[in-house]
């Protein structure tokens, strides 16, 4: 046996490999340099291609000349209310001007140089400055922000109530994943202790605790490595940040506890074990490919990676002796499995019918995401757009942009009044508070448009080839209903109709509609992921164990639990049910990658401790115990193993569920009731009621021998 490092306290029997615990160490250190190159270009991956937002944004950028393709949204409050509206526009223009003479900045459109009313609170407490940037120009928007940071004392001198704060697209896609790194940073510090505690009472030891731990942190460190050498192939994305601690400790921890809980195995068996429940896991996480969203997409090797190496870090660096059972745990465990082989159908159903009902609540999901009611509260851009929701301004960050392609040049007499018939029209639909396109700047006559406005607004309004217009649809709310609503209305409005030219076609985008088409996208592809974890684990325990009916069985198992563990997410967060313990209030929906995300760790996760407990039966049965009592010695050996794991991985999942993010809030909730869920009610109810209920048909098969013990 290769040497190892033995520890004085009690450790049960668990051991590093010394050889190993070198190599890991020195490959993490070397890793470094790439860890932290990764944590600093996380991004927000939003394309989903193919969708008419996707479109918008496309064509925005090809066909248009305009200085706001790129752009972000400063919030000017703390103004004084004006006894002159020319020197209240005048105090604006000395913050704005300095802004649009930056060389990022391409244009600035704001109350100091515009009439429109939208860039402008009621009370004049408030005005807005929408700032074009030059996309080409990388960091443009973070060097505008230390600059206005910088000029702030010296406004104040005038102004002393100013502050000047970023937000929009641009500000938000940046924030966002710098705050959910920070975020799971602290999730991450919070998990380790209460890990290594809830650790110390799985494994009887607290030597034992702190070398799983130790463990569990050169696995995450390692994936973050390896993902930082994939970074020219796959993007650091933020639900991948999210995904890698919260699954690489719960995880690791999971299979360090069954190498020493199980050690009365032969290491061949455990390993075996370890490598079909990892496998599972990493099935999951591959369906999430499937996923039309380049950000869930970009999660998927970061859950491949970290399961990989979790289940390899476990095997190669844990080394066992003999755990010693004690009588009164194993007698406690004989006894349920006995009650449990006595009366399978009352189990069947005692256990079915809460599951089956949480599992139908999931179906109720409502996949949608808010403009801004669930943004960490210490980022500027999440205070921003609290500040212009306050002062009834927020519906300026909802802008829908319509692409109107008309059958005739716009700038022409027919097209002008294409355009104009289709402004009118737009306004009169239901939830629409603004419209503006060419043909609301200055007068509104061609003439006008065509010789007296600037040239860079008519490159912003219409396109290159001339036969399309931009038309700006502004939101009366940013209530996520509403928005939602109204994109489909929008999308619904006849183009040759409103503008009067058959042939005339419209294209609704903008953030709303990139809203919208998300979550419907991922209503279409859950179905699909669903169907491909389920066929391709359904193939690996075949394999596995050859037994038809133990497969099936543990699929359709791994399904239910799932989906419930989904619909407990919506009864929290939709429904309100407990829901002062997240924040006080209902949410209201749940995030469209919550489901596919969630669904592909719980889904794996349930198999490791069906796994634990087909494995014990299968010894059982093999070692000639009759089809009834092998599922009592199954559950005697399993039983506690599978209930300090449940509780261990629910303790990691519980710190993450206080992140103060709400998707990892989401996720960890999700995966710590489909963990407690399975345990309680699946693999010590269910599976074996229908174990005792199928008999000899469990084990069943088309050939030989199971090779899994």
């Amino acid at each position: 046996m290769p040497p190892a490092w033995r520890f004085p306290l009690n450790s049960n029997g668990f051991r590093l490999d010394r050889t190993a615990l070198a190599v890991w160490v020195v490959a993490v250190v070397a890793l470094l340099p790439l860890q932290a190159r990764w944590n600093s270009r996380l991004a927000v991956v939003t394309p989903v291609g193919g969708t008419p937002s996707a479109e918008v944004d496309r064509r925005l950028h090809q066909e248009f000349d305009s200085p706001f393709a790129t752009s972000a949204v400063l919030v000017i409050a703390g103004l004084d209310p004006p006894h002159d509206t020319d020197q209240w526009r005048a105090a604006v223009r000395t913050v704005t001007d300095p802004v649009a003479a930056y060389p990022a900045v391409t244009a600035v459109l704001s109350a100091g140089n515009s009439l429109d009313t939208l860039l402008v609170a009621p009370d004049f407490s408030l005005a807005l400055a929408i700032v074009g940037l030059d996309g080409t120009i990388p960091g443009a928007l973070d060097s505008l922000r230390a600059a206005s940071r910088r000029a702030l004392p010296e406004l104040r001198a005038t102004m002393p109530r100013l502050t000047l704060e970023w937000t929009g697209e641009a500000a938000l896609l940046a924030d966002l994943p710098r705050s959910g790194a920070h975020q799971t940073r602290i999730a991450e510090l919070r998990a380790l202790p209460l890990t290594a505690l809830a650790a110390w009472w799985a494994f009887g030891s607290l030597t034992a605790a702190l070398l799983a731990s130790i463990v569990a942190v050169l696995a995450i460190g390692a994936t973050f490595g390896v993902l930082g050498l994939a970074m020219p192939w796959i993007a650091p994305a933020l639900p991948a940040r999210m995904l890698v601690p919260l699954v690489g400790l719960a995880l690791t921890v999971d299979y360090c506890l069954y190498l020493v809980r199980r050690s009365d195995l032969p290491p061949p068996d455990r390993a075996r074990t370890i490598v079909v429940a990892a496998l599972v896991v990493v099935i999951g996480f591959a369906a999430l490919a499937i996923a039309p969203a380049g950000d869930l997409r970009a999660a998927a090797p970061g859950g491949i990676v970290v399961v990989t190496l979790a289940a390899a870090a476990a095997l190669t660096l844990v080394r066992t002796g003999r755990v010693p059972r004690t009588h009164d745990v194993t007698g406690r465990w004989r006894r349920w499995g006995e009650r449990v082989v006595r009366r399978p159908w009352t189990a069947l159903l005692l256990g079915a019918t809460p599951l089956v009902a949480l599992a139908g609540m999931a179906m109720r999901a409502h996949l949608a995401t808010p403009l801004h009611n669930w943004l960490p509260p210490q980022i500027e851009s999440a205070r921003a757009l609290d500040r212009l929701d306050r002062a009834g301004r927020s519906n300026a960050a909802g802008t829908l942009h319509l692409l109107l392609q008309l059958p005739t040049p716009v700038l022409e007499p027919a097209g002008w009044e294409a355009l104009g018939r289709a402004g009118r029209a737009l306004r009169a639909v239901a939830g629409v508070g603004a419209v503006h396109s060419l043909a609301t700047i200055g007068t509104g006559a061609l003439v006008v448009a065509r010789r007296v406005l600037p040239d860079a607004v008519r490159r912003s309004y219409v396109s290159r080839d001339g036969m399309t217009a931009l038309v700006d649809l502004v939101p009366a709310s940013t209530d996520g209903d509403s928005l939602t609503a109204l994109v489909h209305r929008i999308r619904a409005t006849n183009a040759a109709t409103i503008t009067g030219l058959p042939g005339a076609t419209m294209l609704a985008g903008g953030l709303p509609a990139y809203i919208e088409d998300y979550a419907a996208a991922m209503r279409t592809a859950l179905p699909w992921i669903v169907a491909a974890t389920a066929i391709a684990t359904l193939l690996v325990l075949l394999a596995a164990f050859r037994a038809p009916v133990v497969a099936v069985k543990a699929v359709l198992l791994n399904l239910l639990v799932a989906a419930a563990a989904v619909g407990v997410t919506v009864l929290i967060f939709q429904q309100g049910v407990a829901a002062a313990l997240f924040g006080g209030h209902s949410f209201g929906a749940v995030f469209p990658t919550v489901p596919a995300l969630a669904f592909g760790a719980a889904f794996g996760m349930s198999m490791d401790y069906e796994l634990f407990l087909l494995v014990a039966v299968r010894d059982a049965h093999l070692g000639g115990a009759g089809p009834r009592q092998a599922v009592v010695d199954g559950v005697a050996a399993s039983g506690g193993l599978i209930v300090r794991a449940a509780v261990l991985m629910a303790v990691v999942f519980a710190a993450f569920i206080a992140s103060g993010l709400l998707p990892l809030e989401m996720v960890g909730t999700t995966l710590a009731a489909a963990v407690l869920l399975d345990a309680s009610l699946v693999r010590l109810v269910l599976a074996p009621a229908i174990l005792t209920l199928a008999g000899r048909w469990n084990w069943w098969s088309f050939r030989g021998a199971v090779p899994i013990r």
